[in-house]
């Protein structure tokens, strides 16, 4: 019995030390646990701040963008106005020139044709004038 004593005794110091080392070993996972938990709980918190700052660049991109593209629209705007209103004026200038041309045309061919009759009539003339001699 006493030999049994001896046995369970060792035994239950033995459990007693296996018993302080679980729970050494607990404590040691559980400040782990924790100090995991903690820098895991930073680093959303970080992740999330970032996310947010980059959300608001986005929303200001993006509303740099719509600014630009609607500049860029006008000005694609006036640019083709200004373009339109610049061709219809050559147009215009072109018409106007051609018009005058064909006027002055007009004007030389009938001039031309008084002269060419003046000199018909004075050949005439002449010719009447050399048979009279």
């Amino acid at each position: 019995m006493q030999r049994r004593y001896q046995v369970d005794q060792e035994r239950i110091k033995e459990l007693l030390q296996k018993n302080q080392k679980l729970e050494k070993d607990n404590v040691e996972l559980a400040k782990d646990y924790f100090a995991l938990r903690l820098k895991s709980n930073d680093e959303q918190k970080r992740l999330h701040e970032e996310n947010e700052v980059l959300r608001l660049k986005n929303a200001q991109i993006g509303t740099k963008l719509r600014s630009f593209m609607k500049h860029s629209e006008v000005e694609n705007a006036a640019a083709k106005e200004l373009a339109e209103k610049k061709s219809e004026e050559y147009v215009n200038m072109y018409r106007n020139q051609v018009r005058e041309k064909e006027e002055n045309l007009l004007i030389i061919k009938d001039q031309y044709s008084q002269v060419q009759n003046i000199y018909l009539n004075k050949v005439k003339e002449l010719e009447e004038n050399l048979t009279k001699l």
